[in-house]
């Protein structure tokens, strides 16, 4: 009897023995199935985001080679563009030279217009200059010494400082006595230059000066200023505006200010762009300063050059960048025909020659 309910009771034991085992196979089999599961939902999450970060990648590449090629586009416009700005300013430079060179090849069609009452200003050129009206023309350009006045004489002449018939460059002003230049080789014959020195020649205490020398009876008179017209170089235009001498400023050596730009890493380079607004800027600084110290002059035009792109082009060479000197040009020709009262654009000049 005890036999029997021994083996009774070992049977049961294994009876949950195998079910506690079936039950951990069931639960081993629903978690390697789980697992499995995971694994094949993060393999397609994975995937997932892998495809999509393909997609993201393969669109920001696209974007990048539309920006490359776009700004490459850009780039070759602005180059064509400048390219062609360089084409016309060259073009312009070229025959503002040109209508020079066409006006002055032979002696002037008349002599020097001035009203009766300044007749006496003629005779009075004659006897301190020897200017000679009727057969040359003559341009002065007045100014202080580093001005770069010496440099703009030589640069008109197609010359460089180092030339044996060139302007002396640098050098201080102890006299007051004018020097006269010709072109070298007996290029335009009957051209003259004065130089006119700015030393002492432009203060209120020389008033008699330009009386004296009669320095109202040329073509045109130029002015060279340093940053921008002072009072010894404003008293000096209102002089020669009294005598209605056609007269302009000039601030040459800007093409210095590009330079310091460039070395002191205020650009990068060195464009026309660049140059335009630099003008643009010395132009606006000049007008505010013309108009506080003496308004009845805001009608003379200043011109910002640089005296080495007119000496390439007057020898017949191209510059990268241009400044001011193809209006400069135009203005001499312009205000020598208004002098000698010659017809300009269907209209006779008026005699005033304050424009």
């Amino acid at each position: 009897m005890d036999d029997v309910k021994y083996f009774s009771l070992h049977d049961q034991k294994e009876a949950q023995l195998t079910a506690a085992q079936e039950q951990l196979r069931q639960i081993s089999l629903q978690s390697s199935q789980q697992i499995d599961q995971m694994n094949r939902n993060f393999k397609e999450t994975l995937n997932t985001v892998l495809d999509q970060a393909e997609q993201e990648r393969k669109q920001r590449q696209k974007m990048y080679e539309m920006q490359v090629d776009q700004m490459q586009q850009n780039l070759e416009a602005e180059r064509n563009r400048a390219e062609l700005m360089q084409q016309t300013l060259m073009a312009q430079l070229v025959a503002a030279e040109e209508k020079f060179r066409q006006y002055v090849e032979k002696p002037p069609e008349r002599p020097i217009y001035k009203p009766e009452d300044l007749q006496q200003t003629i005779v009075n050129a004659r006897k301190e200059l020897g200017l000679d009206v009727e057969n040359f023309y003559n341009f002065a350009f007045a100014g202080h010494a580093k001005t770069g006045k010496s440099s703009l004489i030589n640069a008109i002449r197609g010359l460089n400082k180092n030339d044996p018939e060139a302007a002396a460059v640098g050098v201080m002003e102890t006299t007051m006595d004018i020097s006269m230049y010709t072109f070298p080789d007996g290029q335009y014959p009957h051209v003259r230059l004065y130089d006119i020195p700015g030393s002492g020649t432009m203060s209120h205490k020389a008033e008699s000066y330009f009386d004296d020398k009669g320095l109202c009876a040329f073509d045109c008179l130029i002015i060279l200023v340093q940053n921008t017209p002072g009072q010894e170089e404003i008293a000096f235009a209102q002089k020669a505006i009294k005598y209605q001498q056609p007269v302009a400023f000039v601030r040459s050596r800007c093409d210095q200010d590009i330079d310091n730009m460039l070395k002191d890493g205020d650009i990068d380079e060195v464009t026309q762009e660049i140059v335009y607004n630099h003008i643009k800027e010395l132009a606006e600084k000049t007008a505010i300063e013309i108009k506080a110290k003496a308004p009845e002059l805001y009608k003379i035009p200043c011109y910002f050059i640089a005296a080495p792109a007119l000496r390439q082009v007057v020898r017949g060479g191209r510059n990268l960048i241009y400044y001011q000197e193809t209006e400069l040009l135009e203005y001499i020709v312009l205000m020598s025909k208004h002098s000698r009262n010659i017809v300009v654009d269907g209209g006779v000049p008026n005699g005033n020659n304050e424009d």
